[in-house]
């Protein structure tokens, strides 16, 4: 999947209610920042997917395209420009490059707290290599996770992790933002680690 920096939508996995408590004739101007499904490319690519190294070519994506993607956007705002900014992240983070297959959620923790996200939700190759690094990963990572629909009763590992929660609720210059996690009910069936006793609720 593309690679980028999506404004002003929130794709499949993260649904954001805007609690923006706004009167009549009075105006907030958000503006959402949202990546999905970076499977660790943490490096630049080239038009074909692979590693970026030639002088004078052009280069694609990064997790450092990335932050100075957003930290421009959050200077836009800044200037008055739009009254708030968001960045959410849509999971699907493991997994995709060697970086991944060596280091695991190691190298994810570190490089996703850089691009200083606000909130983010799980996809379903978050859970490919069991519930013990998905815990860890949460457990570490710091950045809020949110996930409505999972039943956790029989993974404790999961159900007491105070950084997994069903939603999460910012005050953005002065707004309250809510922000619920979705994770599509395939993702019980597309997930390659066997042992889960996760359950993943249609809503």
């Amino acid at each position: 999947m593309d690679v980028s920096l999506q404004l002003l939508w929130v794709f499949r996995t993260v649904v954001v209610s805007l609690l923006l408590q706004c009167t009549v004739g009075t105006h907030y101007r958000l503006l959402v920042l949202h990546t999905n499904d970076m499977h660790s490319r943490f490096d630049q690519i080239d038009e074909t997917g692979a590693k970026c190294v030639m002088a004078g070519q052009q280069c694609y994506g990064g997790f450092a395209r990335v932050k100075a993607a957003v930290d421009r956007e959050r200077r836009r705002a800044d200037t008055g420009a739009v009254d708030g900014t968001l960045f959410l992240n849509a999971g699907d983070t493991f997994q995709g490059t060697a970086f991944y297959t060596l280091l695991k959620w190691r190298a994810v923790e570190r490089m996703v707290r850089k691009l200083g996200i606000d909130v983010m939700c799980l996809g379903n190759h978050e859970f490919d290599d069991g519930v013990e690094d998905v815990a860890m990963y949460i457990r570490n990572i710091t950045i809020p996770v949110v996930a409505s629909n999972l039943d956790l009763t029989n993974e404790p590992l999961l159900a007491d992790e105070p950084n997994l929660m069903k939603s999460k609720v910012l005050t953005v210059n002065g707004r309250k933002i809510g922000i619920i996690g979705y994770l599509t009910p395939e993702t019980a069936v597309s997930i390659t680690h066997t042992h889960y006793s996760v359950l993943f609720w249609r809503v």
